[in-house]
């Protein structure tokens, strides 16, 4: 009968454990750290190449397209499908023009400041109440004078009067005026004295009248801040009010080149062979006119931008399996823009892919 060895538990850890026969615990340890580190370098590698192999598949490579080709050219290759569905891309220069052209055809915006206007009419009325005070002081200060002559010849005395004021107030009106144009503004004030004088028709009360009305005009036409021959004489313009649009020729308004020639053809007309007061009344007239169209840059900027953004980038699609070229045909520009961009299709299927290996790695 074989005899067995029997090797009782507590014996055999105290063997382990005995003074003669011990392993560090750290030593352990640290060999099974590495058992788990060489495991887990093997489980992603194993994913990592999982991942590869299924989005290989899911991209096909497909066939593949000729280093060159162009227009014209017969295909010598085999038939060439679609390995997947892609975009037809526009060539590059006719993508280009046709933003160029949208960007062409956004109209200008501008928008009416009527706060610009009114502040300039009130200006003109204080205007007028000035220069009528100034053309009556200068009236009483020549009558003055001519008194004070006629007494010093006749041996009588007179204060002198002081003309200083009456001076400044003229240098710092906001009109230059000649002295020869204040002399014709003392006739019309004259004028003012017999308004049913049919030989005091021309008066400082009309021109008053007549300026005013003119200005009032203009600023109903509307006078655009920017010059109109650069836009095109012919072009349309956005022209808006708060919320309201409209599309309008540009012809529709004045600008500063207009300005000038309007405003001088209006009162030589209204005030025949009354040259002086025509000159007056278009000096005043201009003074107080300033542009109330104001082009809006940033809205236009805006308009052109989104106009950009919606030309479409594509011409349509080529569905998967779908024939892009057989053997022996001729590359037309269809063709070829389907080549192109299945060669560009593939080029970003490829980043993507890249991107994604890159990611999990």
């Amino acid at each position: 009968m074989e005899a067995h060895a029997v090797l009782h538990l507590p014996h055999f850890l105290g063997i382990f454990t005995s003074r003669h026969f011990r392993i560090p615990m750290s030593a352990m340890a640290d060999y099974i750290h590495k058992l788990g580190e060489r495991d887990s370098r093997l489980v992603k590698g194993g994913i990592l190449f999982l991942f590869i192999f299924i989005v290989a598949l899911m991209f096909p490579s497909g066939e593949s397209i000729e280093s060159e080709y162009h227009v014209g050219m017969i295909w010598a290759d085999n038939n060439l499908t679609a390995p997947f569905l892609f975009p037809i891309y526009k060539e590059e220069n006719a993508y280009q023009h046709e933003k160029l052209l949208a960007a062409q055809n956004v109209y200008k915006v501008f928008e009416k400041n009527s706060a610009i206007s009114r502040r300039n009419i009130d200006t003109l009325q204080k205007f007028f109440t000035e220069l009528r005070s100034i053309v009556d002081a200068r009236v009483i200060n020549a009558r003055r004078r001519e008194q004070m002559q006629r007494n010093e010849q006749g041996g009588g005395g007179m204060r002198a009067f002081d003309s200083t004021t009456l001076y400044n107030r003229i240098q710092n009106f906001p009109v230059s005026i000649t002295e020869n144009e204040w002399k014709t503004l003392e006739g019309l004030r004259s004028g003012d004295a017999f308004p049913d004088d049919a030989r005091s028709r021309f008066s400082l009360r009309r021109l008053h009248r007549d300026v005013l009305l003119v200005v009032n005009e203009l600023y109903l036409q509307g006078i655009i801040n920017v010059r109109k021959t650069p836009l095109g004489t012919s072009s349309s313009v956005a022209f808006r009010r708060k919320t309201d649009e409209q599309i309008v020729p540009i012809n529709k308004f004045l600008d500063v080149d207009d300005l000038g020639r309007v405003v001088q053809q209006t009162f030589i007309s209204g005030y025949k062979r009354e040259n002086d007061t025509a000159t007056i009344a278009t000096k005043i007239a201009l003074s107080f006119l300033s542009p109330n169209i104001i082009f809006q840059k940033e809205q236009t900027d805006k308009e052109i931008a989104i106009a950009m953004d919606e030309v479409p980038r594509t011409v349509g699609v080529v569905q998967e399996n779908e024939r892009i070229v057989g053997k022996r045909e001729r590359v037309t520009e269809e063709i070829r823009l389907k080549l192109d961009s299945l060669r560009k299709a593939k080029a970003e299927r490829g980043a993507e892919v890249n991107r994604l290996t890159t990611y999990i790695g």
